[in-house]
């Protein structure tokens, strides 16, 4: 299975990050929006929250089927990348920068709706891949 990044495909900011980290991927991970018809019938491990149906963060589904979230799913799609960004994104796992990388992730993701909005009809469009 192909590593695939699952954004929010309802929300300006998350459609426009996952543009940057599919370029980041370099061709070696998916991306979709987690709300698109069949996703979750691929990817039944996906958690939503149970009051608004919304993931709540970026996730990647790794080639086992792993789930990785927020600020995790950034490093490890840039690390799939490879190159000198991918070799960077390692330092995700060393402490401090984990605690302080999960903690940003966590404020932009609860105001992803106030930097650049909902999409207009329910759905973004992501840039068509270059």
């Amino acid at each position: 299975m192909t590593p695939t990044l699952l954004y929010d495909g309802t929300c300006r900011f998350c459609t426009a990050q996952a543009a940057r980290l599919r370029r980041f991927g370099r061709g070696h991970v998916q991306v979709e929006s987690a709300y698109a018809p069949g996703v979750r019938e691929r990817f039944p491990m996906l958690p939503l929250d149970e009051t608004s149906g919304m993931m709540g963060e970026i996730k990647l589904v790794d080639a086992d089927g792993r789930v990785l979230g927020g600020a995790a799913a950034i490093a490890r799609t840039i690390e799939y990348g490879g190159g000198p960004l991918g070799l960077l994104a390692r330092l995700y796992r060393v402490w401090p920068v984990r605690p302080i990388a999960d903690a940003g992730y966590r404020v932009i993701a609860r105001n992803r709706y106030r930097l650049r909005g909902k999409c207009d009809e329910g759905g973004c469009e992501i840039e068509p891949k270059a």
